[in-house]
């Protein structure tokens, strides 16, 4: 039981030195020697703004692959995704959509897209979106500004 505590103990204190080497690296250097749950407030609150550039990155390292996002782009083994928010889901021409996206009952907006996003499988378990999703909020409201600027 004792090496079981220290190891746990080792463990924990290279999640602070970890904690503390990411706040230095986030410009948050005062907060260093703060508790665990302030330097995670404290990064929480300077997260950056949606950024459309840095969802055009995500999108070409998570997405591109699969999903066209140009005008008369044809599906590729994902729909083209060009104007997707604001669409109806199942609705693009030539793409052979699973059942539980055929249905067009859902209409893709930032809030939809983020639920979306964060675990395809979850939203459309018929789906055949093989990707696990994005899981960090702040890739997914990236991603969702990118797509947005495609009009």
């Amino acid at each position: 039981m004792p090496s079981a505590i220290t190891a746990a103990a080792a463990q924990i204190r290279q999640a602070r030195r970890l904690i503390r080497a990411s706040a230095v690296l986030f410009g948050l250097a005062g907060l260093a020697g703060l508790s665990l749950g302030a330097v995670a407030f404290a990064a929480r609150a300077v997260t950056p703004a949606p950024s459309a550039e840095r969802g055009a990155a995500l999108f070409a390292a998570h997405c591109a692959s699969c999903h066209a996002s140009r005008l008369g782009a044809a599906p590729n083994i994902g729909p083209n995704l060009f104007r997707v928010v604001g669409r109806r889901s199942g609705s693009e021409p030539d793409y052979r959509y699973s059942a539980s996206l055929k249905t067009g009952s859902l209409i893709w907006t930032a809030t939809t897209l983020d639920l979306y996003l964060a675990d395809p499988k979850e939203k459309a378990p018929a789906g055949r979106m093989p990707h696990p999703g994005l899981k960090l909020d702040s890739e997914r409201a990236d991603v969702i500004a990118y797509l947005e600027t495609l009009r």
